[in-house]
């Protein structure tokens, strides 16, 4: 979609109506970064609409956009990674009498499986990939509002906040709705009278 709107003469702007508690970080990492190749080629403005939710990933595409609004009772934020549920059936099998048997090149292969808990090794291997996402995470919010990492980490706790909170912390731009979005988007655009094309298509 957003590939036909760069190849679009008639599109003027992009309006993010987001309202997602997060996802994966390769799927949404996918999705900024193809909005921000939008915005690389076109110099069209991008604006973005905070409904119910725009927290942890959800939050990561909204920096995208030029500028963010929210709807004062929205929660976003949720700054942070989550990696698992890595769940440890070991003791249960054992109890049971059921043993697992499996072949592996090497002692991380089978990591996270359900047979065995994780090793100190594996875990820290998890927890190396986990914080380069998260480092990640940092400096798209870095770039998106225009704030320092340091200032950005030291509220990066994955916890949520309202929009009228996050508005007093930095993280959106104004209290709003997707109307109010698309009304500054038009301006921004220099255009009066368009249509408004939803994708994908409800």
């Amino acid at each position: 979609s957003i590939d036909s709107m760069i190849d679009d003469e008639h599109n003027k702007a992009l309006v993010l109506h987001i309202d997602s508690p997060g996802g994966n970080v390769y799927e949404i990492d996918e999705l900024y970064l193809k909005i921000m190749e939008y915005k690389t080629m076109t110099g069209r403005p991008i604006y973005a609409a905070v409904e119910n939710y725009a927290a942890s990933g959800g939050y990561y595409v909204a920096c995208a956009a030029d500028a963010i609004y929210a709807n004062r009772n929205a929660i976003t934020g949720s700054i942070g990674v989550i990696m698992g549920d890595f769940l440890d059936l070991s003791q249960l099998l054992d109890n049971i009498g059921v043993g697992v048997s499996y072949v592996a090149t090497g002692p991380n292969k089978a990591m996270g499986n359900s047979y065995e808990p994780l090793s100190a090794e594996q875990r820290a291997i998890y927890q190396e990939i986990c914080d380069e996402s998260f480092a990640q995470f940092i400096e798209v919010i870095a770039e998106g509002r225009g704030m320092e990492q340091d200032s950005i980490k030291a509220i990066a706790e994955g916890r949520v906040w309202t929009g009228l909170h996050a508005k007093q912390l930095g993280l959106v731009d104004q209290l709003g709705g997707l109307d109010d979005a698309i009304e500054v988007a038009k301006k921004k655009a220099e255009i009066e009278a368009c249509t408004v094309m939803n994708y994908p298509a409800k």
